[in-house]
């Protein structure tokens, strides 16, 4: 792989002998303290980082160009800082253990200056001098704890229709997000415990009854004494309904069978 960083502005060196402090700060980004002089460079320099893969793991190969506006003569081994105009963010080339060595050509035209560099990382960012960097902010206020779920109560009725010998069968299924929590066949009263918040489904139904008596059945849901469904029986025959809510205080619900005739 191949990274090519352009609109090099700047190109400084340090001697190594010179470097007071040179510290990782964080994953990729160094302080440094050391006395950094400018190399005068034509704008058109390039840094291009290559990266493969040995039996030692990843390697970075880091080759630089650029042309001289005077000769340098330059023979120490030094660290390489170079600063992009784009954004100014500051590249550093070399270690004290694993320098630079720059290579000068001087002819009649030209005046070019290369290096090439091996590490086992990607060139670092500079992050400054180590008295230059900001102490780290407060740590953000950890959050409020989420209050504790409030309890409700949902009170039930399920109340089938009779006349002998016929009736209108009725059964009832309560569910709290979708987990059953209930479920009464034939008449019966109760409680569920469920929270504020909770969606609730009401699923209400009947199975078939023989042909008798009822002129006009009808299956029914009432929640807090208001009639919220009411759903017409076939005979013989089956019907199963559903009625979903967020509850955000205690109910009374009521499934009856009826007959409206």
């Amino acid at each position: 792989m191949t990274e090519r960083i352009s609109n090099i502005c700047r190109l400084e060196y340090a001697p190594v002998s010179a470097i007071n402090t040179f510290i990782e700060a964080s994953e990729g980004h160094l302080l440094i303290d050391a006395s950094w002089t400018e190399i005068p460079i034509i704008p058109g320099a390039t840094l291009s980082v290559r990266k493969s893969h040995t039996k030692a793991g990843r390697l970075y190969e880091s080759s630089f160009s650029a042309m001289l506006r005077s000769k340098l003569d330059l023979h120490q081994i030094v660290i390489i800082r170079i600063t992009l105009d784009k954004d100014e963010t500051q590249y550093i080339i070399g270690d004290p253990d694993l320098p630079v060595r720059l290579d000068e050509t001087v002819s009649i035209r030209q005046k070019p200056i290369s290096f090439s560099h091996q590490s086992w990382h990607f060139p670092w960012i500079f992050a400054g001098e180590p008295e230059e960097v900001e102490s780290e902010p407060d740590p953000e206020p950890e959050p409020e704890p989420e209050p504790d779920p409030v309890p409700l109560t949902i009170s039930y009725e399920l109340s089938e229709w009779e006349s002998e010998p016929d009736f209108i069968d009725a059964n009832v299924r309560i569910y709290a997000n979708e987990v059953l929590k209930l479920e009464q066949f034939g008449n019966g009263t109760g409680t569920v415990n469920v929270f504020q918040g909770d969606t609730i489904r009401i699923q209400y139904s009947y199975l078939d009854i023989a042909e008798g008596s009822p002129e006009s059945p009808f299956l029914q849901l009432l929640i807090d004494s208001v009639l919220i469904d009411s759903q017409p029986v076939s005979i013989p025959g089956t019907g199963t309904f559903n009625h979903s809510f967020e509850i955000d205080s205690n109910k009374e619900i009521l499934v009856r069978a009826v007959d409206l005739g």
